[in-house]
């Protein structure tokens, strides 16, 4: 199990990532293994496997929000929402509901 292995558990239950991006620090000690990942879209499914790449691997990934699925899941939450959660939406902003609420 990867240090990644608990945040990629939470993106796939999520369901609006289905692609991360690989990122490294972009400077000399990065290895030619990462430096050619770098900035390339992975599978969700797949990158579990794939990071760390190796021993001491600095390079970490960055989410890649499908928009279509995350506007249908806001959809679906504020449908099923009470007047006062309405409010807590146009208050504090979807990102802050989204991230303070479990997907439905």
């Amino acid at each position: 199990m990867s240090e990644f292995s608990e945040t990629i558990a939470e993106w796939k239950e999520n369901g609006c990532i289905k692609f991360v991006k690989w990122c490294t620090c972009n400077d000399d000690y990065v290895c030619d293994f990462c430096r050619e990942r770098a900035g390339k879209e992975f599978l969700l499914s797949e990158i579990e496997n794939l990071i760390p790449a190796h021993e001491g691997c600095r390079c970490w990934i960055s989410p890649i929000v499908d928009e279509d699925l995350f506007e249908k899941q806001i959809d679906q939450i504020l449908n099923g929402m009470s007047e006062i959660d309405i409010k807590k939406v146009e208050r504090f902003g979807k990102e802050f509901f989204l991230k303070n609420t479990k997907p439905l």
